[in-house]
């Protein structure tokens, strides 16, 4: 399914929010099972006191995962200084009763890889490190161990849950920019609907009106050449509906050379002399398409706004660029306050493509529309 076909009748809905939770880390306070084993057959009081700081340091630990996942605007900082009391009763509990008391550092390189996720990119790790060699040098000094297991264990606690938290954030900035992307492409589509609507309309409803005023003014004099004028009514919304559905599927394509023999015809039809000049080799398609869009809104609005009696229209090629220039000798020039949504769209499309459009004073005396594409670009474009 096209993406136009998806997307354009309504807004793309809201994904649910993506982010890390708190309840994610908080079993991995069970790695501390072994040392709360350890404190349970100490002596009194050291029992009650090994008992109560490893108790104390499994509540900051968990206050320290939710206030750093929190969205507080202040958290951070209040983060940092539960991981700093989580360090000192860490060192403290290491200091007096050694052993598997180790196991605290693994949760406190956690904390910190959560909590200093916003900062510098190289802080956190250098922090976890940090952590780490304080765990080693401990661990050597309190129970004789080979240092680099702790090294090793207490900088892969932290780093997995450093990267897995810029994991989620790089996944959570993701799906952000894809919903701005499906925004942006909901607004696309419908500008460019918006403007196949009005072209298609615009000249069909105005060439629909001219012929209706042709019937009127012959059905009494001329009642063969009001029938006639009636079947090009007809004939002329059998088309448009197809053009319509044309434009609804984004297939709409147009032929500057068409365009030019319906203008002559049109224009004869509203009783404005027309005079149709085309110089230059065949153009590229996306060229030749917009040019056709502009020959159809050019001719429109002479047709409903120039009171003209007489219209130039001329397609040649100058340098590297197509030129398209459409003058009458109406009623001028319309001021910026009176520039419709046709001319706005027209501006749009040709600045999209690395074209121009003027609206100038004719040498007819009424107004010139120049469109002016490059058409160089479009042949390498495709």
């Amino acid at each position: 399914m096209r993406l136009r076909e998806a997307l354009w009748l309504s807004e793309p809905s809201e994904p649910p929010e993506f982010r890390a939770k708190p309840i994610l880390f908080v079993p991995w306070a069970l790695t501390l099972i072994t040392a709360f084993r350890d404190a349970a057959v100490l002596s009194w009081p050291g029992r009650v006191v090994a008992l109560a700081g490893l108790a104390g340091f499994v509540v900051l630990y968990i206050l320290a995962v939710h206030l750093g996942l929190s969205e507080e605007p202040d958290r951070q900082w209040r983060a940092v200084l539960l991981g700093t009391v989580l360090l000192v009763l860490a060192v403290a509990l290491m200091t007096a009763f050694g052993g598997n008391m180790i196991r605290l550092f693994f949760l406190l390189a956690v904390v910190f890889g959560l909590v200093l996720l916003p900062t510098r990119l190289w802080f956190g790790p250098s922090v976890i490190l940090a952590v780490a060699l304080l765990a080693a040098a401990l661990d050597w000094a309190r129970n004789g161990d080979n240092p680099l297991s702790v090294l090793l264990t207490t900088v892969l606690f932290g780093m997995v849950t450093h990267g897995f938290l810029r994991l989620v954030a790089a996944i959570a900035e993701l799906r952000e920019a894809r919903e701005e992307l499906a925004h942006a492409a909901v607004v696309e589509e419908r500008l460019r609907f918006s403007r196949d609507l009005h072209d298609l309309l615009g000249h069909t409803m105005s060439v629909v009106v001219v012929k209706a005023e042709a019937v009127r003014r012959l059905a009494v004099r001329s009642p063969e050449l009001a029938a006639s004028h009636a079947a090009d009514i007809e004939s002329i919304g059998r088309q448009a509906l197809v053009e319509i559905r044309e434009a609804v599927s984004g297939y709409r394509q147009r032929s500057a050379a068409q365009e030019l023999a319906g203008a002559r015809a049109v224009l004869g039809d509203a009783g404005i002399e027309a005079t149709v000049r085309q110089h230059g080799t065949p153009l590229p398609e996306a060229v030749d398409t917009l040019l056709a869009w502009a020959i159809r809104e050019g001719v429109t609005n002479v047709i409903r706004h120039s009171r003209a009696t007489r219209c130039e229209i001329g397609l040649r090629g100058v340098g590297g660029d197509a030129v398209l220039e459409i003058d009458d000798d109406g009623t001028g020039v319309p001021s910026a306050a009176h520039t419709g949504t046709g001319l706005r769209g027209l501006t749009e499309r040709a600045a999209a493509a690395g074209g121009a459009v003027s609206a100038t004073a004719s040498p007819l005396g009424g107004f010139r529309l120049t469109v002016t594409l490059p058409v160089a670009a479009s042949e390498g474009d495709g």
